[in-house]
């Protein structure tokens, strides 16, 4: 019964369509399909028999509002890749055609009614009028064509899947495949880093020290006017920073706030009067600043004096 309700369903479509097919009676249909199961037995024995050219041209079965369209596009598919599968894959194949033969052949029989096109789009507009359907949103063409492209993935995959136990050079292939991807990624990566390193050293010397200066100027005006307002922890911390913003610029090493004040001294040179400045004053900061104790003019000047032995180093 819910067969004929399609078969009714699909005439409506046909109509819409303005089908052209030529017109069967349905002992005619019975008749084709039985002989298209002749086909697909003679496909199932030896692969010669799976000729696609051999099923019946598309036809328009009964008359008027009793009846429908028989498309054989799906037959004929299935002898085609019958024809390019193994032995097995064949018989798989031509056995589940069989079925949809026969299938069709009880469906639509000599004796059993067509049901009406009226009746049919009554118990199509009752399902299509359930809850679950008045939300469904219609596909538009991005999501159309994007289904599209998953089904034609799909197939290549299956199609794959098919024939790598009968060409085991595809194994290969899709192994080297995915490690070439893998190693030309890699390649890319370290491309893309290494040219940003170069871009970044290759930038003029002068223009990026005098930048790096006024950033360290910056925060030695702002230590000056902490120490006005009497503020000495805060103007320790600003001359503190002064200097690994001038350090920074002269690139004695990459800029990276994540540091702590102790990493900073193991990228100068070991014993050096840089090092020893910079040693000084970050002792001076990290007592103060994150040991929490109270600062003075002393400690003020103290820093500053390191900063300017620094600047001269």
């Amino acid at each position: 019964m819910r067969g004929r309700v399609l078969a009714a369903v699909l005439c409506l479509v046909g109509v819409a369509r303005g089908s052209d097919l030529k017109g069967i009676s349905r002992e005619e249909y019975v008749d084709q399909i039985g002989r298209m199961k002749d086909l697909v037995a003679n496909c199932r024995v030896r692969v010669e028999g799976c000729d696609s050219g051999k099923v019946v041209a598309d036809a328009s079965v009964g008359v008027g509002s009793a009846g429908f369209e028989a498309r054989w596009d799906w037959l004929r598919d299935a002898l085609t890749e019958a024809k390019k599968a193994s032995e097995a894959e064949r018989a798989e194949g031509m056995a589940k055609a069989s079925e949809r033969l026969a299938g069709d052949a009880a469906e639509v029989s000599a004796e059993a009614p067509l049901v009406p096109v009226g009746e049919a789009r009554g118990k199509a507009d009752a399902i299509l009028g359930r809850t679950e359907f008045r939300a469904v949103a219609q596909d538009n063409y991005a999501m159309r064509q994007w289904a599209l492209l998953l089904q034609a993935i799909d197939a290549f995959f299956n199609r794959a899947a098919r024939r790598i136990p009968h060409a085991p050079w595809m194994v290969l292939a899709i192994e080297w495949t995915v490690l070439g991807g893998a190693a030309a990624g890699l390649l890319m990566w370290a491309w893309r880093t290494t040219r940003q390193q170069r871009l970044e050293l290759a930038a003029p010397a002068e223009t990026s020290q005098a930048v790096w200066q006024r950033e360290s100027d910056d925060w030695v005006r702002r230590a000056e006017d902490e120490a006005a307002r009497g503020k000495w922890r805060e103007a320790v911390h600003s001359v503190y920073w002064a200097a690994i913003v001038m350090l920074e610029g002269r690139r004695l090493w990459r800029a990276n706030r994540a540091r702590t004040p102790r990493e900073y001294l193991p990228l100068l040179e070991a014993g050096s009067a840089r090092q020893r400045a910079l040693g000084g004053l970050t002792r001076i900061f990290e007592r103060i600043w994150y040991g929490l104790r109270s600062a003075d003019r002393n400690d003020f000047e103290r820093a500053r004096a390191l900063l300017e032995e620094l600047r001269v180093a």
